[in-house]
Protein backbone atom coordinates (compact mmCIF):
# COMPACT_ATOMS: atom_id res chain seq x y z
CA UNK A 1 0.00 0.00 0.00
CA UNK A 2 1.19 3.39 -0.94
CA UNK A 3 0.93 6.19 1.54
CA UNK A 4 -0.82 9.22 0.10
CA UNK A 5 0.92 12.54 0.71
CA UNK A 6 -1.79 14.93 1.88
CA UNK A 7 -1.27 18.64 1.84
CA UNK A 8 -1.68 20.42 5.15
CA UNK A 9 -1.77 24.23 5.49
CA UNK A 10 -1.07 26.97 3.00
CA UNK A 11 2.00 27.69 0.96
CA UNK A 12 4.01 30.83 1.46
CA UNK A 13 2.82 32.22 -1.88
CA UNK A 14 -0.83 31.74 -0.93
CA UNK A 15 -0.30 33.56 2.37
CA UNK A 16 1.54 36.43 0.64
CA UNK A 17 -1.30 36.84 -1.86
CA UNK A 18 -3.86 37.05 0.95
CA UNK A 19 -1.75 39.61 2.85
CA UNK A 20 -1.33 41.64 -0.35
CA UNK A 21 -5.08 41.69 -1.00
CA UNK A 22 -5.79 42.79 2.58
CA UNK A 23 -3.15 45.52 2.28
CA UNK A 24 -4.69 46.86 -0.93
CA UNK A 25 -8.17 46.90 0.61
CA UNK A 26 -6.86 48.71 3.70
CA UNK A 27 -5.05 51.29 1.55
CA UNK A 28 -8.35 52.14 -0.13
CA UNK A 29 -10.58 51.96 2.96
CA UNK A 30 -8.55 53.98 5.51
CA UNK A 31 -8.52 57.32 3.58
CA UNK A 32 -12.24 56.99 2.86
CA UNK A 33 -12.89 56.35 6.54
CA UNK A 34 -10.85 59.41 7.52
CA UNK A 35 -12.83 61.57 5.08
CA UNK A 36 -16.12 60.27 6.51
CA UNK A 37 -15.00 61.05 10.07
CA UNK A 38 -13.98 64.63 9.17
CA UNK A 39 -17.19 65.16 7.21
CA UNK A 40 -19.31 64.02 10.17
CA UNK A 41 -17.40 66.34 12.55
CA UNK A 42 -18.07 69.30 10.27
CA UNK A 43 -21.73 68.32 9.87
CA UNK A 44 -22.16 68.45 13.64
CA UNK A 45 -20.31 71.78 13.81
CA UNK A 46 -22.48 73.25 11.05
CA UNK A 47 -25.65 72.32 12.95
CA UNK A 48 -24.21 73.99 16.06
CA UNK A 49 -23.15 77.06 14.06
CA UNK A 50 -26.60 77.48 12.57
CA UNK A 51 -28.16 77.23 16.04
CA UNK A 52 -25.66 79.72 17.49
CA UNK A 53 -26.14 82.13 14.58
CA UNK A 54 -29.92 82.04 14.83
CA UNK A 55 -29.88 82.40 18.62
CA UNK A 56 -27.40 85.27 18.33
CA UNK A 57 -29.61 87.02 15.78
CA UNK A 58 -32.69 86.59 18.01
CA UNK A 59 -30.73 87.89 21.01
CA UNK A 60 -29.51 90.94 19.08
CA UNK A 61 -33.05 91.72 17.93
CA UNK A 62 -34.32 91.41 21.49
CA UNK A 63 -31.52 93.35 23.23
CA UNK A 64 -30.73 95.81 20.47
CA UNK A 65 -26.99 95.26 21.02
CA UNK A 66 -24.36 92.55 20.59
CA UNK A 67 -24.67 89.30 22.52
CA UNK A 68 -22.20 86.81 23.93
CA UNK A 69 -22.66 83.17 24.94
CA UNK A 70 -24.08 84.11 28.36
CA UNK A 71 -26.98 85.84 26.56
CA UNK A 72 -27.80 83.01 24.14
CA UNK A 73 -30.53 80.46 24.76
CA UNK A 74 -28.60 77.63 23.10
CA UNK A 75 -25.05 76.36 23.46
CA UNK A 76 -23.23 73.46 21.81
CA UNK A 77 -21.82 70.80 24.10
CA UNK A 78 -18.35 71.51 25.39
CA UNK A 79 -16.68 73.76 27.91
CA UNK A 80 -17.24 77.48 28.02
CA UNK A 81 -13.83 79.03 28.64
CA UNK A 82 -15.30 82.49 29.00
CA UNK A 83 -18.19 84.52 27.61
CA UNK A 84 -16.64 84.65 24.14
CA UNK A 85 -16.06 81.08 23.00
CA UNK A 86 -16.82 77.41 23.61
CA UNK A 87 -14.38 74.52 23.22
CA UNK A 88 -15.51 71.11 22.00
CA UNK A 89 -13.07 68.28 21.28
CA UNK A 90 -12.58 69.36 17.66
CA UNK A 91 -13.90 72.93 17.38
CA UNK A 92 -13.86 76.33 19.05
CA UNK A 93 -17.16 78.20 18.52
CA UNK A 94 -17.58 81.99 18.48
CA UNK A 95 -20.68 84.21 18.10
CA UNK A 96 -20.59 86.99 15.53
CA UNK A 97 -19.64 89.89 17.80
CA UNK A 98 -16.28 88.38 18.71
CA UNK A 99 -13.46 88.80 16.20
CA UNK A 100 -14.53 89.42 12.61
CA UNK A 101 -18.09 90.16 11.63
CA UNK A 102 -18.87 91.44 8.12
CA UNK A 103 -21.93 89.26 7.55
CA UNK A 104 -20.76 86.38 9.76
CA UNK A 105 -23.45 85.19 12.19
CA UNK A 106 -21.18 82.66 13.94
CA UNK A 107 -17.98 80.78 13.18
CA UNK A 108 -15.93 77.83 14.36
CA UNK A 109 -12.29 76.86 14.05
CA UNK A 110 -11.42 73.20 13.44
CA UNK A 111 -8.60 72.52 15.91
CA UNK A 112 -6.65 69.75 14.13
CA UNK A 113 -6.00 71.85 11.02
CA UNK A 114 -7.15 75.39 11.83
CA UNK A 115 -9.81 75.32 9.13
CA UNK A 116 -12.67 77.74 9.80
CA UNK A 117 -16.31 77.40 8.87
CA UNK A 118 -18.63 80.41 9.10
CA UNK A 119 -22.39 80.65 9.21
CA UNK A 120 -23.24 83.81 7.31
CA UNK A 121 -26.12 86.24 7.92
CA UNK A 122 -27.63 85.12 4.61
CA UNK A 123 -28.00 81.55 5.94
CA UNK A 124 -25.14 80.05 3.92
CA UNK A 125 -21.86 78.57 5.05
CA UNK A 126 -18.42 79.73 4.02
CA UNK A 127 -15.02 78.17 4.54
CA UNK A 128 -11.58 79.64 5.31
CA UNK A 129 -8.78 77.34 4.26
CA UNK A 130 -6.06 79.76 3.16
CA UNK A 131 -5.77 82.48 5.82
CA UNK A 132 -2.27 83.70 6.55
CA UNK A 133 -2.46 82.23 10.07
CA UNK A 134 -3.34 78.72 8.98
CA UNK A 135 0.20 77.41 8.58
CA UNK A 136 0.63 74.31 6.46
CA UNK A 137 -1.68 73.09 3.72
CA UNK A 138 -4.75 71.14 4.88
CA UNK A 139 -4.74 67.37 4.49
CA UNK A 140 -8.06 67.33 2.59
CA UNK A 141 -9.69 69.45 -0.04
CA UNK A 142 -12.30 70.76 2.41
CA UNK A 143 -14.20 72.71 -0.24
CA UNK A 144 -14.85 69.53 -2.18
CA UNK A 145 -15.33 67.32 0.89
CA UNK A 146 -17.92 69.62 2.50
CA UNK A 147 -19.31 71.18 -0.68
CA UNK A 148 -18.66 74.67 0.73
CA UNK A 149 -16.67 77.36 -1.05
CA UNK A 150 -13.86 79.54 0.29
CA UNK A 151 -15.30 82.82 -1.01
CA UNK A 152 -13.05 85.03 1.11
CA UNK A 153 -15.79 86.17 3.49
CA UNK A 154 -14.87 83.77 6.31
CA UNK A 155 -11.93 84.57 8.62
CA UNK A 156 -11.13 83.30 12.07
CA UNK A 157 -7.64 84.23 13.18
Amino acid sequence: MEKKNTRRGFTLIELLVVVLIIGILAAVAVPQYQKAVVKSRFAEAMVNLKSIGQADKACQLHKGTTCDFDDLDILPGGTKEDRTHIHTPYFVFYPSDIGYSGGIAAYAQYKPESICVCYMDNGKFSLATTDGCMGEDPSFNYEELLNITDDGSCHCC
